[in-house]
Formats: structure tokens, C-alpha cells, sequence
């Protein structure tokens, strides 16, 4: 997964005399280093900020709390999560983290949401709640960000829309390419939700396409390994009695 802002991390003030005379002095452990001409101390893009000193960035810090209070994760399966998607982390760090951040995550989660690539994927599978059979879309991009997860007692193209209209509207724009296992309501769907995406077939087999000058390869094998994963949000969806209140989770 990459972590990336829309917005800056730092400011061009020093964080000790709030002089606007700084230059930038190399980096250490990847971060961005400043030189106040003012007053000579030095600072990073994290000082004075909640994440100085933290390990790790803010991208990965509210990205594990979105799986924990947007999609109810438990802490062990935020954790595992993170862990597969290449961010090893442990379950006593996010329980830290939801209690620290709890209650200005909103407000962190606007300023450190991802910046969702142009190439998304979607797959969905079959799961059982309390009233019966249902469905779970899942929409990430190929970075592994999750854009949308939406619950749905039909696999169809009214469903499968809504699940690209509801990634669409987290990410701002529809994506240039989207990769599916080819299940037939997609081809409606995403000219309704989504028109102009170029629709991809690619399901274990990588499949070479050319995107924006140059060629890249993609399957559905990281999808469908997040699947995997994400049960555990399922099993925490399964206490809830209409799919109107797990999508609200």
C-alpha cells in the first residue's frame, strides 16, 4: 500500500520561533528535514504535530483507524489487515491509536486520506448475516488503498453500481481503468456508475495494459487476497439485522 496526501504534512514556519526563514536540510528515516535561519534549530515535517516522534506515518496511522471506526474492525483484524497489506503493526499500537486519536479522527481523516490512484479493482463475495444470503463489494486501487466496501443482498448491476458510485464519490473521480473478474453485471454498471472507465478482465492471470504512456500488469490476485482478509470485518457485520445498518458501520 502507498500512503500519499492531498494536502502538505508540514508547515514553512518554524515550529520553535515561527520564523518563515527555513530551508530544507536533508532527511533522516525518510522525513524531511528543516533548518530555521532564525533561531538554528533544526525540525523535521512531523514536529509539532500529534505524530512527532511516531514510528510510523500519518497515512498509516489513519488508515488503520478507519478500518476501526469506519469499517468496525476489531483491533486484531485492523491489525492483520495492516499486516498484509506490507504494514506490520501490533494490536496493542492500534488499540493506542483509537484511544489517542479517537476524538478528532474525522478531522484527521479528511486532511490524511489517501490520494487514490487511477486504477482500481473491484470483486465481491458471498456471506451470510442474520436474514439471510448477501453480498460484499470491495473496491481498492492499485495501491492497496480500500476506497469503498458496500454490503448488498444482490450481486447485479443495481448493486455493483452503487458500489462504484459509493468509491467514486470517497475518491472524487472515477478511475481510467477498472479490473474485474468479469461477472456480467459489470459491463452496465460501470457505463452507468462510472462512464468512460476502461473495463479490464483480470482475474489470477496478469494481464498487461498500457495506461497514460506506459505498461503496466494487473490481475485480481491482491483483491482476492484482501478478501480473504476482510472476512473478519464480515464477521462483525453478521450481529446486524438488515444490510441498511451494517452499510452504516
Amino acid at each position: 500500500m502507498t500512503f500519499t496526501l492531498h494536502h502538505s504534512v508540514f508547515s514553512l514556519d518554524c515550529v520553535y520561533c515561527v520564523s518563515s526563514r527555513i530551508v530544507r536540510n536533508g532527511t533522516r528515516n525518510g522525513l524531511q528535514r528543516f533548518l530555521c535561519r532564525d533561531c538554528g534549530r533544526q525540525f523535521n515535517e512531523r514536529s509539532g504535530t500529534l505524530f512527532a516522534g511516531m514510528k510510523y506515518s500519518p497515512q498509516e496511522v489513519v488508515f488503520t483507524l478507519r478500518l476501526r471506526f469506519t469499517y468496525k474492525l476489531s483491533s486484531r483484524e485492523a491489525s492483520d489487515i495492516m499486516a498484509e497489506m506490507g504494514h506490520p503493526l501490533s494490536r496493542n499500537t492500534v488499540l493506542f491509536w483509537a484511544d489517542r486519536f479517537h476524538d478528532g479522527f474525522h478531522e484527521l481523516e479528511r486532511r490524511y486520506r489517501p490520494e487514490y490512484s487511477r486504477i482500481w479493482h473491484v470483486d465481491e463475495f458471498h456471506v451470510r448475516l442474520r436474514g439471510g444470503k448477501a453480498y460484499v463489494y470491495v473496491v481498492e486501487d492499485d495501491r492497496r488503498n480500500i476506497i469503498a466496501i458496500e454490503l448488498t443482498e444482490r450481486r447485479d448491476r443495481d448493486a455493483t453500481a452503487r458500489a462504484l458510485r459509493k468509491a467514486k464519490a470517497e475518491a472524487g473521480f472515477a478511475p481510467d481503468i477498472l479490473v474485474s473478474d468479469g461477472a456480467p453485471a459489470y459491463p452496465p454498471a460501470i457505463a452507468e456508475a462510472v462512464p468512460g472507465t476502461r473495463h479490464v478482465v483480470a482475474q489470477f492471470k496478469g494481464t498487461p495494459v498500457s495506461h497514460r504512456g506506459r505498461l503496466v500488469t494487473v490481475s485480481n490476485n491482491l483483491q482476492e487476497r484482501l478478501n480473504g482478509t476482510i472476512r473478519g470485518w464480515v464477521r462483525t457485520l453478521r450481529g446486524f439485522k438488515s444490510l441498511e445498518a451494517g452499510n452504516r458501520a
